[in-house]
């Protein structure tokens, strides 16, 4: 099992929020597993926003020859509940190493990532 830290646009980022996403294209230069871990991070304007969400991966897709490049995949994931994402973090030992660079002040990162209960939990 694996953490994946991804970069992702605001328009993608707010529909995964809103659950209206529930699947991700890729190009598989991380090996993506079901029962992967991925930390979505919202980037906008070339830049973190600093918002994040967590997310299982269910399924992933590969090799299909009509209607995927090589390389590439899709897979579908199911968002993490606060109970989840806390105990994902705890488990992992996530700190601030993995959340490194997602916001200009990391002293102020977990202020604004959408796991509430957790941002105020974890201090840099």
């Amino acid at each position: 099992m694996q953490i994946h830290r991804l970069k992702i646009s605001k328009q993608w980022f707010e529909e995964i929020v809103a659950e209206n996403k529930t699947f991700e294209v890729r190009l598989n230069d991380r090996n993506y597993h079901q029962d992967d871990y991925v930390c979505f991070c919202e980037y906008e304007n070339n830049d973190y926003t600093g918002f994040c969400i967590f997310a299982k991966i269910k399924y992933v897709l590969e090799q299909f020859k009509d209607g995927l490049k090589t390389g590439y995949v899709v897979f579908s994931f199911r968002v993490l509940n606060y109970k989840e994402e806390h105990l994902l973090i705890k488990e992992n030992s996530l700190d601030k190493e993995f959340f490194k660079g997602i916001h200009k002040s990391d002293a102020l990162l977990y202020e604004r990532m959408i796991f509430t209960g957790v941002a105020k939990e974890i201090r840099l």
